[in-house]
């Protein structure tokens, strides 16, 4: 997916937007009874969860066996985010609509619909931005009439874990600052074998006494 970059690209507002989901993106049809994915118009063997693909399955036949969805299948949310019905011309406030006509959520345990939002101007974007930034996310998707683009500024860098929990981990950074963040793929990773890990992470800018804003952190 091409990288918005505003120095080169000029949008024209409104828009729509969604969170840039962390995870790989598919899409997704019925084949001979069996959900195929694919990545790069390749077909591809993935190993997820079956309650996953039965969702998925069962939202298909819901649209039709002839439907195609782009999905992206996140561990840090542990859900599949539906964010688009492959659809030719038909514009996408259209294909959102048909998708959340045929969405009951109460049948489907790890199914979700990856929000939409219309921003008028480049100051909502850099706030809807940072605002999906803190909620875990990795920036945002524009989604334009032929094409979608990835827009995310965050700044990266490297440390070592100095403790771990089940909502957050402190990281040490290069400059022996230490700061708590969102464990985001962490998972289950036992504490003993944690500290000291490699990592890096992702924040928006550094505050006050050199604090990262919003972090992010992810093992290596």
């Amino acid at each position: 997916m091409e990288i918005y970059n505003p120095q080169n690209i000029q949008l024209v507002f409104p828009i729509y937007i969604q969170p840039y989901i962390n995870g790989i993106r598919y899409e997704v049809f019925i084949k001979s009874e069996k959900v195929i994915f694919q990545s790069n118009k390749r077909s591809v063997n993935i190993d997820i969860n079956n309650e996953y693909k039965k969702d998925i399955y069962n939202f298909l036949l819901k649209l039709g066996e002839e439907s195609k969805l782009e999905v992206v299948i996140s561990s840090n949310f542990n859900k599949v985010f539906i964010c688009d019905l492959v659809s030719g011309n038909i514009p996408f406030q259209k294909r959102y609509s048909f998708l959340k006509s045929f969405f009951d959520k109460s049948l489907y345990k790890y199914l979700t619909i990856n929000k939409k939002n219309i921003v008028s101007n480049h100051y909502e974007l850099i706030k809807y931005h940072d605002k999906f930034f803190k909620l875990g996310f990795e920036g945002l998707i524009i989604i334009l009439r032929y094409n979608k683009l990835k827009y995310q500024c965050s700044i990266e860098e490297y440390g070592i874990i100095y403790d771990i929990n089940e909502k957050e981990i402190i990281i040490q950074d290069k400059y022996n600052i230490k700061f708590s963040c969102v464990n985001n793929n962490l998972g289950n990773i036992k504490k003993e074998m944690s500290i000291g890990t490699k990592c890096y992470f992702r924040y928006l800018n550094r505050g006050s006494y050199g604090y990262p804003e919003s972090p992010i952190g992810f093992i290596i």
